[in-house]
């Protein structure tokens, strides 16, 4: 069950966690279209960088984005989703991608087959644990996690060479755990709930 907070802790997890490199737009993406509309999207599949099909009301991934070949960015936040398909490594160019807010419990396998990934946002699922392929993702920088169920977090994220940011606000963790997350990514920047002298400043 997620641990509900009362409005002024959320409103201050809220301010924060604006601060974050994941809320900013990477920069080459600045003048690159957004595509909203996947019918008008599969019309022109490969020239495809951006699809934003967040509040879609989606269950379910639809099959044509997968034939966006060259997609760099998928938002597919705020639906309700609650798994990713197998197919999702067919996005071999996929930089950014944003599916938080859904009811996912769990990420494929496979989405450490996405080597050019570098911003995950799965914050606000139902995530009891990370695939220990995710490791894999040997571009990933930031990686945002907040708000779920997870315990601890797989100790392949040792393997990617340029992690700096993960943000695991609104989880409870030991003490113990937060000693042994900080230790396990000495060069991340991990964000808790609470202030605490474990980890990187």
């Amino acid at each position: 069950m997620k641990i509900l907070k009362n409005n002024f802790t959320i409103f201050i997890f809220l301010f924060f966690s604006g601060l974050s490199a994941l809320a900013q737009t990477p920069e080459y993406f600045q003048d690159v279209p957004v595509w909203t509309d996947l019918d008008e999207a599969l019309k022109t599949p490969k020239a495809i960088k951006r699809l934003n099909l967040s509040k879609s009301k989606l269950r379910e991934i639809p099959a044509g984005v997968f034939e966006l070949v060259n997609l760099e960015e998928l938002d597919i936040s705020k639906n309700q989703l609650k798994s990713l398909p197998p197919e999702i490594k067919l996005l071999r160019k996929l930089k950014v991608l944003n599916v938080s807010k859904n009811k996912l419990e769990g990420l494929p396998d496979e989405i450490g087959e996405l080597k050019n990934l570098e911003r995950l946002d799965a914050s606000r699922n139902d995530l009891f644990t990370l695939p220990d392929s995710l490791g894999n993702c040997e571009s990933l920088e930031i990686l945002s996690l907040w708000e779920n169920n997870l315990s601890t977090l797989p100790s392949s994220l040792k393997k990617i060479p340029n992690l700096k940011e993960i943000d695991l606000r609104v989880i409870v963790f030991s003490e113990a755990t937060r000693w042994m997350l900080t230790d396990m990514l000495p060069g991340v920047k991990i964000h808790f709930s609470n202030e605490c002298n474990c980890g990187p400043n």
